[in-house]
């Protein structure tokens, strides 16, 4: 029963890539039909986290985020149930609570005071969805029944609420279920046109543009909605990799399986710059106060800073990037490893972080030479965008 069940996720997961977030895959183990050098690779980049002198917090964990300056809520999971943490920079960890099933959204309301979670849990051999809401100071959980099992809210800015489409009313909806109306989408319904789409809405960080999106798997339609007129961008591909970054700009992934890129569209001068593409996944992650974005070039973390429009390859592979309130530390997973690691550190021996990377291009290199080696038919592709990707890393810190 347990296998089936396994399987009804997956297979969810499958067919609907962008409702879930952060699931931390191993690709080498995917692609790489070989323990020794699978292990040989693992033990390289776990290496660098080691040289950037990082903090292990734990293992088996599927989602990280930072609800204060020095405090952090990560998800751990176990055979049949999650257990939710907090732990502060000072190594001090408590356990929050406990819930049954798998997560496959966790995100917490604008002030870090509540997590969202929706979760699948095998009842009488059923998949079931479920909506959590945990409150993080009482160590205290509300659960209700859930029609979809991935993301279909966003984060309000306001009363630490969430905003979900009721089918024709954009709906806030606070910790204790109370419910306001803050948009009726009738005139926009050109992009909501199936009911199989979900509908989401986002508000710049000062409340006076809209984004709202619709579509499902890896095509969406959206509209922007702001002081000077209504705009639209193409290509969006994901649901939960969006945002804006700033009152202007949105921060948003593109392409398709294999081929993904990440774009950023400037609203007010009604245009789109390519910061990435061609990449396995991207992952896009953003820290609203500390106002860093990071994103993943074929795994390998990209930081990039929003006050200064910079993007630095930090040379560490990982997901579920976020940066403290500060700025100063940011969380990676990796092998559902958790790790915290301080921004200066990665930067001060940010030469030893590298010098692992040669023998990770050389382990790539053995693999795509050797068809014994390769678990499938895009098992030579995956080895390719790897050794490119990290060429790319050694060629631009030598200049």
């Amino acid at each position: 029963m347990k296998i089936l069940f396994k399987f009804i996720l997956l297979y969810c997961i499958a067919i609907i890539p962008a409702g879930i977030f952060a699931r931390d895959v191993n690709l080498d183990a995917i692609y790489v039909n070989n323990s020794a050098l699978s292990n040989n690779l693992k033990n390289l980049k776990l290496s660098a986290y080691s040289s950037a002198r990082s903090i292990f917090v734990s293992d088996d964990v599927a989602f990280a985020h930072w609800i204060k300056r020095d405090e952090i809520v990560f998800v751990k999971e176990d055979e049949d149930s999650v257990s939710i943490f907090s732990y502060k920079l000072n190594g001090s960890r408590t356990l929050i609570c406990s819930v049954p099933g798998v997560v496959t959204v966790f995100r917490p309301s604008s002030s870090g005071k509540y997590l969202y979670l929706k979760t699948i849990e095998n009842v009488n051999g059923k998949p079931l969805s479920s909506f959590i809401t945990v409150d993080v100071e009482k160590s205290a959980f509300t659960k209700k029944s859930s029609s979809f099992p991935f993301l279909d809210f966003t984060i309000s800015h306001r009363h630490d609420a969430y905003i979900s489409f009721d089918g024709n009313d954009f709906v806030e909806v606070t910790p204790t279920g109370s419910l306001q109306k803050i948009l009726n989408i009738k005139e926009f319904s050109a992009i909501t046109s199936s009911n199989l789409q979900q509908t989401f809405l986002l508000y710049s960080p000062n409340n006076k543009n809209k984004l709202i999106f619709s579509g499902s798997g890896a095509n969406y339609k959206s509209i922007v909605l702001g002081t000077n007129g209504n705009s639209t961008f193409g290509g969006l591909s994901s649901s939960s990799e969006i945002f804006w970054i700033d009152n202007g700009r949105i921060l948003f992934r593109t392409g398709h399986v294999g081929n993904f890129g990440v774009t950023l569209f400037n609203y007010n001068t009604d245009s789109s710059r390519t910061l990435l593409d061609n990449s396995l996944n991207t992952n896009i992650c953003f820290s609203p106060v500390s106002r860093i974005a990071s994103f993943v070039d074929n795994q390998l973390i990209n930081i990039y800073d929003v006050s200064k429009n910079s993007i630095t390859n930090i040379g560490l592979e990982g997901e579920d990037v976020y940066f403290s309130p500060n700025g100063l530390h940011f969380t990676s997973l990796l092998y559902k490893k958790l790790y915290i690691s301080r921004l200066d550190n990665v930067r001060k021996h940010r030469d030893e972080i590298l010098s692992y990377s040669n023998d990770i291009i050389n382990i790539y290199s053995r693999i795509l030479e050797n068809k014994s080696f390769w678990q499938n038919d895009f098992t030579p592709e995956y080895c390719k965008r790897k050794i490119a990707a990290y060429r790319r890393l050694v060629v631009a810190d030598k200049n």
